[in-house]
């Protein structure tokens, strides 16, 4: 995040980054897991590739929730639906082979253009959900609506299922 940002820009780009992260868990298009900060006692989400998409991730993704934030102690896993405000900034993306390289987004265009080789799509689909998210982000308008319906209709053809 740039310091000089404007206030209501950096809002408007939390709100569509954290409802496209939350709609991707919620879709169950990656893997998402609960973890510890190791700097205190809070609680992050880790994303990232599903099993059969493994091979083509390389980066993970960990977003800070809330206190009092819901999951399942047994399985480490979100409680569903997830919410985008139990969400917290930044979005930290890191790189899976050197843990040292870190990248701090809050851009839902940059953060979708990291996790759409996890979902399995046809690459037609990436450029018109980016600039929906970008269009969302700068003008707080229905965007993500289309977004998140794009997500679902291509969420089967993705995988192969009509």
């Amino acid at each position: 995040m740039n310091p000089t940002d404007n206030p209501t820009k950096v809002k408007a780009r939390w709100e569509t980054t954290s409802r496209l992260l939350a709609t991707v868990v919620n879709e169950d298009l990656v893997k998402a897991c609960i973890v510890p900060v190791e700097t205190d006692n809070s609680l992050q989400i880790r994303l990232e590739a599903r099993d059969e998409l493994e091979v083509q991730a390389q980066h993970f993704v960990l977003i800070r929730v809330h206190k009092g934030f819901r999951y399942d102690e047994r399985s480490a896993k979100p409680s569903l639906p997830l919410s985008p405000e139990d969400l917290q900034m930044p979005v930290t993306v890191n790189a899976k082979i050197h843990t040292r390289n870190q990248l701090v987004h809050t851009d839902p265009g940059v953060l979708f253009d990291i996790i759409f080789p996890w979902l399995g799509f046809d690459i037609a689909y990436k450029s018109q959900i980016i600039k929906e998210l970008n269009s969302s982000a700068r003008f707080q308008g229905n965007g993500l609506l289309k977004v998140t319906h794009w997500l679902r209709l291509i969420s089967g053809i993705g995988r192969g299922v009509a």
